[in-house]
């Protein structure tokens, strides 16, 4: 048998994973998910009393996106902490470590229950009712998030004249970005995970922030390396410009996410209770 990876074994693991996601996370999925029906009772009960005529009131859209944001943030600080986070608890990781699959499997697991399995639910579980509100309530509930014109507006937000990017392809590396950062605070840290990890992100922000203003300050970066830097970086073609930074821009994005990945291995590999 194969230490390191072996079909059948892992295919039982993952199972064990989305059994454990179910019993660890399905109420919180389902108020997460459910947002758009919530909010959307939750308006007409507050139009009701507030309202002189006490009749139905027109759905926001400001609310209609402060709720997305809402269900994509929860689900990505939430999620991990409680489908990973207690294996770091003595008890419960003492029986983690003893499951009968190879660290890689594991870790192999946890990058699809949160990168492919999560995002696919949420959003189509989401989405589909608030496509269900729209046709329900047509004249109170604003254009679903997944019609075609919502869509095709969400992308030409992201073509500009110079520069286009593919919304859904960045959408989805920004989730792997953030829930990755969160499920190596839940994986890491014994206490605290939240606030500890959002810490760490602050702070090297900041010492982001503090290299950056030091270049600058002493000159290394200048109008006249800038412009120098730009003329070698386009090759003079504009289009060539955009092609690289593209690029450039998918490389650190991949980058951040493989060392975030790496740092997920490494600790759930060397957890000893």
């Amino acid at each position: 048998m194969n230490n390191v990876f072996e079909p059948k074994r892992f295919g039982n693991y993952l199972l064990h994973d989305l059994k454990n996601a179910k019993d660890n996370y399905l109420y919180s999925f389902i108020i997460t998910a459910g947002l758009p029906v919530l909010t959307f009772i939750l308006v007409e009960i507050l139009g009701m009393i507030f309202n002189k005529n006490h009749g139905f009131v027109e759905y926001p859209l400001a609310v209609q996106i402060v709720s997305v944001i809402a269900a994509v943030t929860s689900a990505m600080i939430v999620f991990p902490i409680k489908q990973y986070g207690q294996i770091t608890d003595k008890r419960y990781g003492s029986s983690w470590v003893m499951l009968p699959a190879s660290g890689f499997e594991k870790w192999l697991s946890l990058i699809i229950m949160t990168c492919v399995v999560l995002p696919v639910c949420l959003f189509t579980v989401y989405l589909g009712l608030d496509w269900l509100m729209s046709v329900v309530a047509p004249g109170l509930y604003p254009k679903s998030l997944a019609s075609y014109e919502t869509v095709n507006e969400i992308q030409n937000a992201f073509n500009g004249e110079d520069v286009s990017f593919n919304a859904m392809s960045l959408g989805w590396l920004s989730w792997v970005e953030n829930i990755l950062t969160f499920t190596l605070g839940a994986v890491f840290f014994k206490k605290s995970k939240f606030p500890k990890t959002l810490l760490c992100v602050m702070a090297f922000g900041i010492i982001l922030s503090f290299i950056a203003m030091a270049c600058i300050g002493t000159g290394h970066i200048g109008t006249d390396n800038v412009e120098e830097l730009f003329k070698e970086f386009s090759n003079g073609d504009p289009e060539t410009a955009v092609r690289r930074f593209k690029a450039l821009v998918h490389i650190i994005a991949c980058a951040y996410v493989a060392v975030l990945a790496g740092g997920i291995y490494v600790r759930i590999t060397s957890i000893k209770h």
